[in-house]
């Protein structure tokens, strides 16, 4: 291992002086190594649960922005067929108008127009 690698790792480089401490050495360095590791995976754990509780309430959120636009839906469908209905009553009732009115213009026209 080279000297600079060591003294990037914090470890000592005048300590390093023959091949068994070069060993403690290496042992050293691979447990920081691992405390490194399971410091991190703990730090992303937590980072974890705060990201799927935001996506919990997210969720919720959404549930109810969908419900609201079913129930919206719906009431726009009970409109629609209020509407059609509505047009449909007044155009069977203009034809029936107009049905009466030439009744009335050809009885009239029979009788003579009113005085």
């Amino acid at each position: 291992m080279a000297l600079g690698t060591l003294a990037l790792a914090g470890i000592d480089c005048a300590r390093v002086e023959s091949p068994v401490e070069s060993s403690d050495l290496t042992l050293e360095i691979l447990r920081q190594i691992r405390d490194e590791i399971r410091a991190t995976r703990e730090d992303l754990g937590g980072r974890i649960d705060q990201t799927n509780l935001r996506l919990d309430q997210t969720n919720s959120r959404l549930d109810h922005v969908e419900t609201t636009l079913l129930d919206l839906a719906e009431q726009q469908r009970f409109l629609v067929r209020h509407a059609v209905a509505g047009r449909d009553r007044d155009e069977r009732v203009d034809r029936e108008l107009e049905g009466l009115k030439s009744r009335v213009e050809a009885v009239e026209a029979r009788l003579g127009p009113a005085q």
